[in-house]
């Protein structure tokens, strides 16, 4: 349901550089508990909102076409939280882990690359319903950083346009139209 080309290039560099197009990676880092295509983080239920401060400043660097205004409930907060409550699933907080629970359900759930594809696609239209632009004036380069601001909320943006142009040419080279 995403028509921009662009902002698919863009979220799927996030892919490429997060996982490798691998549905079912688990992050290293200790104290994350991330899934997935996009690192979807299931260590909180999860919440939408409005962007936080640490989110207005990153999004300054954006076009402000595609800035996210400040009012506007729609920021994924814990996506593999939100992932797994759109399942009618509970995420296991680390807090309430005893060791007897079975995480597997869960991760089976959150690791599907379908599930993660849909909840995407899902969320970004809800954030796209917010702003007003002009589909293909923003770069692939540019919606990279979006995603990457709004959605993964990583703890250092990186310039993910080279990705995207590797993305973009990958795509070309299947015969798929960018």
């Amino acid at each position: 349901g995403i028509t921009d080309t662009n902002l698919i290039v863009g979220i799927l560099a996030n892919a490429k550089q997060e996982s490798a197009f691998n549905s079912n990676v688990v992050s290293r880092v200790s104290t994350e508990s991330s899934i997935g295509l996009w690192q979807f983080n299931v260590q909180n239920p999860g919440y939408f909102n409005v962007p936080n401060s640490q989110i207005r400043q990153r999004a300054a660097a954006l076009p402000e076409s595609i800035r996210i205004p400040t009012d506007q409930k729609v920021v994924p907060y814990f996506a593999g939280g939100l992932l797994l409550g759109s399942k009618g699933i509970a995420a296991i907080t680390p807090a309430a882990y005893d060791g007897s629970q079975d995480l597997k359900p869960l991760y089976d759930i959150v690791s599907s690359s379908t599930n993660q594809i849909i909840f995407v696609a899902t969320t970004v239209k809800r954030m796209l319903d917010t702003i007003s632009y002009t589909p293909g004036e923003v770069s692939a380069g540019s919606w990279a950083t979006w995603f990457q601001i709004y959605f993964e909320q990583p703890g250092a943006i990186h310039d993910r346009a080279s990705v995207a142009s590797v993305v973009a040419s990958d795509l070309q080279e299947l015969g798929v139209t960018v």
